[in-house]
């Protein structure tokens, strides 16, 4: 079955964070999604408890194909619960059913003391039932909900966040560069099954998006990782460095440990929750941008890079951007410096000879082309643009032929002289 449906109550009042599952899968069933749902007539009522917080993810990759053990499942936020209520634990496949020979076993409580032995079973294969089956039950099943101290922000957020442990913030997550590309990053955090490994030592997987669909997978994996900066396995060194010939330094995320610990198992999302999101920068660029200004000590946009003295370079460009007001700063910089080539860039889709006639100020049938010869020796004017392969969105694209030409630079000057 896809779902599956635990009645519980608890004795006194309370609020969760997280939920501990005892779990082994077979091979791929998939991220297991964890509700907590009031009760409708002895039933899940498919409304969450406190309408936002009370749920969560365990990543496929959290649990063990070899033996049965706690995994746990921090939810999105702290959710009350009152004292002889009836609330339903559900969990379900979020992929929907994975098929016969994929599944997970979840434990049984072997003491059978919940408040509540009443447990539900769903047997049509959807997402959402719309009505619940009584499951032929033997024992309840085995979980733990826990009550964390307030320990200040959880959660992934942006670009950096904080993975709580038993009383304090032990260690903060960052996106290995900025930008909104790292947020919806999952980190997770699990208990490693390596051989020898210490008490406190535990797994890291990066879980992210790998292409223009939305298609997730596991990117990243550091086992047996610990927070005493004193063991070859300390997680900053392994992250940040690798290990020779065991795992590489991660692509995708930096860490600064806190304190030594041991931290809560569970999934984090950078960019979740609203703090510290990733950004990239300036939005809705205008051609004075590009152009920039000087205040005071401070510059902008090519303005910036004007003194030779304090900026240093071979090769300038604004790839793709035709504007005849920014090719003017861009040969006027060149010119300024007079230590580097300017490489303006014509607009997409012309001929060979409506380039020529752009050039030369006469292609008048083109919004913001130069009036003028594009006239300095500080600069080289190069056709066309080249169609490649884009990987991530899986599709072909048309890129300027400026960059290709700077690669090209580049290259000579590594392997032959400077040019």
């Amino acid at each position: 079955n896809d779902q599956v449906a635990m009645g519980f109550q608890v004795g006194d009042a309370v609020s969760i964070e997280k939920i501990s599952l005892h779990l082994m899968k077979y091979l791929t069933p998939g991220e297991i999604t964890v509700r907590i749902e009031t009760d409708n007539a002895g039933e899940p009522s498919g409304t969450l408890v406190d309408l936002t917080n009370a749920t969560g993810t365990i990543a496929e990759v959290a649990v063990s194909v070899t033996e049965a053990g706690w995994v746990e499942c921090a939810l999105v936020g702290s959710t009350p619960l009152v004292s002889g209520v009836q609330y339903w634990l559900v969990l379900s496949l979020t992929a929907g059913d994975p098929g016969v020979d994929e599944y997970y076993t979840l434990s049984g409580d072997a003491d059978d003391t919940y408040r509540s032995a009443i447990a539900a079973c769903e047997y049509r294969f959807s997402v959402n039932p719309s009505t619940w089956a009584d499951g032929t039950v033997i024992l309840d099943a085995a979980f733990r909900a826990f009550s964390v101290p307030d320990i200040g922000t959880t959660g992934m957020s942006g670009g950096v966040d904080q993975i709580p442990g038993a009383t304090e913030d032990l260690m903060d997550v960052v996106a290995a560069t900025p930008g909104t590309w790292a947020n919806g990053v999952k980190v997770l955090i699990s208990e490693t099954n390596a051989l020898g490994a210490p008490a406190a030592a535990f797994d890291v997987a990066v879980d992210a998006v790998v292409d223009q669909s939305g298609a997730r997978e596991v990117v990243e994996r550091f086992v047996n990782v610990v927070l005493d900066s004193t063991s070859d396995r300390y997680i900053e060194k392994v992250i940040e460095e690798g290990i020779r010939g065991e795992v590489e330094k991660s692509e995708y995320i930096t860490v600064d440990v806190n304190a030594d610990g041991d931290p809560t198992n569970g999934t984090y999302e950078l960019g979740a929750l609203g703090a510290d999101e990733g950004r990239d920068g300036i939005t809705g660029i205008q051609t004075t941008d590009y152009i920039g200004s000087v205040s005071g000590v401070s510059a902008t946009g090519l303005k910036a890079v004007e003194n030779a003295e304090k900026v240093e370079f071979n090769v300038l460009a604004v790839p793709g951007v035709v504007h005849k007001d920014v090719i003017d700063a861009l040969h006027a910089t060149a010119e300024k410096r007079a230590d580097c080539i300017a490489l303006p860039d014509p607009p997409f889709g012309l001929t060979k000879a409506e380039v020529i006639e752009w050039h030369n100020g006469v292609l008048f049938t083109l919004p913001n082309a130069p009036t003028a010869v594009l006239d300095t020796s500080y600069a080289a004017l190069t056709w066309s643009w080249s169609r490649v392969y884009d990987t991530y969105n899986k599709q072909n694209i048309w890129l300027p032929p400026s960059g290709f030409v700077a690669a090209r630079f580049a290259y000579t000057d590594r392997v032959a002289a400077p040019w």
